[in-house]
Protein backbone atom coordinates (compact mmCIF):
# COMPACT_ATOMS: atom_id res chain seq x y z
CA UNK A 1 0.00 0.00 0.00
CA UNK A 2 1.29 3.37 -1.04
CA UNK A 3 1.46 6.77 1.11
CA UNK A 4 -1.43 8.03 -0.47
CA UNK A 5 -3.58 4.76 -0.10
CA UNK A 6 -2.20 4.48 3.64
CA UNK A 7 -3.73 8.31 4.09
CA UNK A 8 -7.12 7.37 2.31
CA UNK A 9 -7.70 4.20 4.39
CA UNK A 10 -7.14 6.57 7.76
CA UNK A 11 -9.67 8.71 6.72
CA UNK A 12 -11.75 6.72 5.06
CA UNK A 13 -14.05 5.70 8.50
CA UNK A 14 -17.52 5.96 9.84
CA UNK A 15 -19.37 8.95 8.21
CA UNK A 16 -16.76 9.79 5.45
CA UNK A 17 -17.16 5.94 4.64
CA UNK A 18 -20.83 5.97 4.39
CA UNK A 19 -20.19 9.41 2.12
CA UNK A 20 -18.03 7.86 -0.02
CA UNK A 21 -19.99 4.94 -0.88
CA UNK A 22 -23.15 7.32 -1.35
CA UNK A 23 -21.11 8.81 -4.25
CA UNK A 24 -20.04 5.19 -5.52
CA UNK A 25 -23.63 4.15 -5.41
CA UNK A 26 -24.82 6.92 -7.32
CA UNK A 27 -26.42 6.81 -11.33
CA UNK A 28 -23.55 8.85 -12.62
CA UNK A 29 -20.84 9.46 -9.80
CA UNK A 30 -22.59 12.92 -9.12
CA UNK A 31 -23.81 13.43 -5.98
CA UNK A 32 -25.47 17.23 -4.05
CA UNK A 33 -25.01 18.63 -0.51
CA UNK A 34 -28.61 18.04 -0.03
CA UNK A 35 -29.24 14.58 -1.51
CA UNK A 36 -26.41 12.87 0.73
CA UNK A 37 -27.50 15.08 3.76
CA UNK A 38 -30.98 13.22 3.04
CA UNK A 39 -29.71 9.85 2.01
CA UNK A 40 -27.79 9.40 4.74
CA UNK A 41 -30.34 10.72 7.40
CA UNK A 42 -27.38 13.93 8.87
CA UNK A 43 -29.27 16.17 10.56
CA UNK A 44 -27.78 19.42 8.55
CA UNK A 45 -25.84 19.70 5.41
CA UNK A 46 -23.12 21.19 6.35
CA UNK A 47 -22.31 17.66 7.89
CA UNK A 48 -22.54 16.27 4.29
CA UNK A 49 -20.51 18.76 3.32
CA UNK A 50 -18.05 18.38 5.79
CA UNK A 51 -17.32 14.68 4.41
CA UNK A 52 -17.96 15.59 1.09
CA UNK A 53 -15.06 18.23 1.70
CA UNK A 54 -12.86 15.62 3.04
CA UNK A 55 -13.13 13.05 -0.02
CA UNK A 56 -12.23 16.28 -2.30
CA UNK A 57 -8.82 16.55 -0.23
CA UNK A 58 -8.31 12.96 -0.54
CA UNK A 59 -8.85 13.67 -4.70
CA UNK A 60 -11.86 11.25 -4.22
CA UNK A 61 -14.24 13.62 -5.38
CA UNK A 62 -14.10 17.17 -7.10
CA UNK A 63 -16.24 20.08 -6.26
CA UNK A 64 -18.18 21.31 -9.75
CA UNK A 65 -20.60 24.38 -9.06
CA UNK A 66 -21.95 22.68 -6.32
CA UNK A 67 -22.25 19.07 -6.52
CA UNK A 68 -19.50 16.39 -6.11
CA UNK A 69 -18.41 14.30 -8.99
CA UNK A 70 -16.52 11.14 -8.44
CA UNK A 71 -12.76 11.61 -9.76
CA UNK A 72 -11.24 7.97 -7.93
CA UNK A 73 -12.72 4.43 -6.60
CA UNK A 74 -10.35 2.94 -4.49
CA UNK A 75 -10.32 -0.13 -2.90
CA UNK A 76 -9.18 0.59 0.99
CA UNK A 77 -8.68 -2.32 3.40
CA UNK A 78 -12.16 -4.26 3.45
CA UNK A 79 -14.06 -2.54 1.01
Amino acid sequence: MGLDEDKIGSVLKGNTLRVYWHVLRSANGVVGVRDTQRALGFSSPALATYHLDKLAELGLVEKVRGEYHLVKAVNVGVL
